[in-house]
């Protein structure tokens, strides 16, 4: 009895094998951006310019792209150009933390930095 309940949870997810195995990897794509842009990721290097960190991001976009023009499946591409497009759409101040010394890098260290100490005493 239990045997069949595995084999029929089994079957039901094969037909979604590829799709995840596509998810998968495009999900890594945008974690290999994030240890790109996090200078916690990369704790034996220089500190980080804007310059260099565009040049590596750009590096890996362009490299994104040229990876997928010859991936027959369709998805991969959009997803790939949509990172790219999204990416590219935001480059002017994407990049201007590294050079400012105690910038924030994202939204969330940004907002958390503004509201140390602001928070009221409910006790």
């Amino acid at each position: 009895m239990l045997l069949r309940r595995l084999i029929k949870i089994a079957d039901c997810r094969l037909p979604f094998a590829d799709q995840v195995a596509r998810l998968r990897q495009q999900r890594q794509w945008l974690i290999d951006l994030e240890h790109l842009l996090d200078p916690s990721e990369q704790p034996d290097q220089l500190p980080l310019t804007s310059q260099g960190v565009a040049q590596t991001v750009d590096h890996y976009l362009t490299e994104l792209l040229a990876q997928v023009a010859t991936d027959t499946d369709e998805e991969n591409q959009r997803v790939a150009a949509h990172i790219n497009e999204t990416f590219r759409s935001r480059w002017w101040g994407l990049f201007s933390c590294y050079d400012v010394e105690g910038l924030p890098r994202t939204n969330n260290d940004l907002e958390r930095s503004g509201n140390e100490g602001c928070r009221p005493d409910f006790q």
